[in-house]
Order: structure tokens, then sequence, then C-alpha cells
């Protein structure tokens, strides 16, 4: 600046330049950073999956007095009633109630295909009280972005598996390609 005369051209030039310049950078890194953030959500959302599904997997492999592959109950396996779900396995476990005779218990996984949209896993949970009419106590969905096809796998310590193993897991493959398993050992009967 050449005292009150105000800006030259040069300097405006030379500002407007370093301007776009700063401008351009910050917007690349801006660009960048989101990219960055939809990567972690989706990595977040995908290990939120495996956290959940393998808190209740434990809890209902210790429990279980037999691991199936079939369950003929309609309320529970909505394979049965709905073709639009499969089962992949299911536990069953007796605790004992105040007044006999015990309760049942049936927790079963199921892959559900809906049209227009991925495959989802679902774990439903079943009471039977004192062996009589089956309750639906809760139906979680465990992953709601399944891989279209071989998205679940069961292995048992000893293949095939028996009804009452040592050993069982089940792997699940998202969307995304990231895969978990869920293993967990039966409790001595």
């Amino acid at each position: 600046m050449n005292g009150d005369d105000g800006f030259t051209l040069p300097e405006l030039l030379i500002a407007i330049v370093i301007s776009s310049l700063l401008i351009s950078v910050m917007s690349a890194v801006l660009i960048m950073s989101l990219k960055t953030n939809d990567k972690t959500s989706q990595r977040l959302y995908e290990s939120h999956d495996a956290q959940v599904s393998a808190n209740t997997y434990d809890r209902d492999a210790q429990s279980s007095d037999t691991v199936a592959f079939a369950d003929a109950d309609a309320v529970c396996n909505l394979a049965v009633s709905d073709g639009g779900y499969s089962l992949v396995l299911s536990f069953q476990w007796t605790e004992a109630s105040a007044t006999p005779p015990n309760d049942v218990y049936i927790a079963d996984y199921l892959v559900q295909t809906r049209s227009g949209q991925q495959p989802a896993l679902h774990r439903r949970l079943c009471k039977k009280p004192g062996g009589g009419s089956t309750l639906l106590q809760r139906d979680v969905i465990i992953s709601d972005n399944l891989a279209t096809s071989g998205s679940t796998a069961v292995t048992c310590d000893t293949m095939p598996c028996p009804s009452k193993p040592k050993t069982v897991a089940l792997q699940v493959t998202e969307k995304s390609g990231y895969t978990f398993t869920m293993s967990a050992q039966r409790r001595p009967t």
C-alpha cells in the first residue's frame, strides 16, 4: 500500500491467488475428512453388530441343553410359516420355575430375506411357561446388512454338529465384507 491511495493491482492479484490456494487446500481437507468419517461410521456400525450379538449368543449357547438346525415351533421359528425366513441355528434349554413344570426357552437365529434390502439376521427368544404355549419374548435384529449369499455359517467342535456339541460357532458376513464369528462353549450337563 502506498500512502492513502488504496491497494495496487499487483497486491490485489497476489491476495486473490493466495486466497484461492488456501480455499482449495481447505476444501480438499474437508472432503477427505468427510470421506474418512463415512468409513469410520460404517466400521463402528459393523462392530456394534458384532458386540451386541456376541453378548446374547454366549448366553444362549452356554444355557442350551440342545443345539439344532430345525425347530417346529412356528412362533419362534418364522421359517415354519413364512418363506422369507430360514433357520440357521436353534438353542433350547429348561429353567426351573417357581411352580413345576419348568419353563422351556428357545433362541432361534434366522436369516430374513427382504425385498429390495439386504438380508437380516434375527435372534428370536421364546418361552414356553411350564412347557405350555410358546410366547415370543424378544425379536432382535443382530445384523441388518448381510451379504446376499453365504452370509452365515455354523461350525461345531465335531462335524457334523451333534445335538450337544461342546463348542458352537456362528460366522456372519456383512455386505461390506466385514466378517465376525461368535463362538461359545456349552456348559457341561
